[in-house]
């Protein structure tokens, strides 16, 4: 028992912690008063799912905090992480307010939900620009705020390719704005369409060492990666089918132990993979 159980609470920590939980369920039942049964909330920052390291102030699973407090709302934390379907989350944070809420708005969210503790500035330049945009505040607490987004008619969905790390590759690793997966030498890239489609397949390629790089795919081979440089932005079009569309990356120089003390032998790394579709 004494080596279990955690050290008794103090009565300022316990009355700490049930101010908390009492500030959430207010703010949970503002939240589902305002929004319709069913609506969708989009949660920033964009938090991988599971296990990521905190993003700024905010901890891990602290975007489960609503989920805890309401019944009839849908959020767009919990995607788990690596798949590629959640890469679209990724590209709707990246854009300016304006376009972000109408993005958001045209994929049928009702609410746009911040963790003040998730940003440097604590949302405060976030919250100004939303506020100039036009959209009213419906529920706030000391760390979280909600504002109300008008939502579409006729909805459409994200564009989602679902990819992922096949032979070769290491699992991937990620922080707040990076998402990468090195590979031991040889390597394959599994990207499943939803359609006969052409891709637009974007990455950052990075080396430890002076090498060689091809991408090979339906007959093709495209040197990515040349001696006279260590990392490569690279954007290429590939005709994808409903299958699963095997990439090969094939390079002519060994792995090797990077010096750090990461036990891996490593040759490249492909960083934030995205894959956009234009219906042919």
């Amino acid at each position: 028992l004494w080596d279990q159980l955690p050290s008794p609470l103090t009565a300022e920590a316990a009355a700490s912690g049930i101010r908390a939980i009492q500030a959430d369920e207010s703010f949970a039942r503002r939240l589902e008063e305002r929004l319709p049964k069913g609506a969708m909330v989009f949660q920033l920052p964009v938090m991988p799912y599971p296990e990521f390291p905190p993003i700024q102030k905010m901890q891990d699973y602290e975007h489960f905090r609503p989920y805890l407090h309401t019944e009839n709302l849908r959020y767009s934390y919990g995607n788990t992480k690596g798949r590629g379907d959640e890469s679209w989350q990724n590209e709707v944070a990246a854009l300016s307010p304006g376009p972000m809420i109408a993005t958001l708005e045209s994929y049928g969210f009702s609410a746009l939900y911040l963790n003040r503790k998730g940003f440097k500035d604590g949302a405060g330049s976030l919250v100004q620009a939303i506020k100039q945009v036009g959209k009213p505040v419906i529920a706030e607490s000391s760390d979280l705020i909600a504002f109300q987004l008008e939502l579409a008619r006729n909805p459409v969905l994200p564009q989602a390719t679902t990819f992922k790390f096949g032979t070769g590759f290491y699992h991937e690793e990620r922080n707040p704005t990076t998402r990468w997966s090195w590979s031991s030498g040889n390597a394959q890239l599994i990207v499943k369409s939803k359609s006969t489609a052409l891709g637009e397949l974007t990455f950052r390629i990075r080396t430890l060492k002076k090498r060689h790089v091809w991408l090979v795919f339906a007959g093709e081979r495209y040197l990515i990666l040349d001696p006279a440089k260590l990392d490569a932005e690279i954007r290429i079009q590939l005709p994808l089918t409903l299958e699963n569309n095997i990439i090969n990356f094939e390079t002519d120089t060994l792995a090797e132990l990077p010096g750090n003390g990461d036990p891996r032998e490593l040759a490249f790394s492909l960083e934030n993979v995205e894959v956009k579709l234009e219906p042919n």
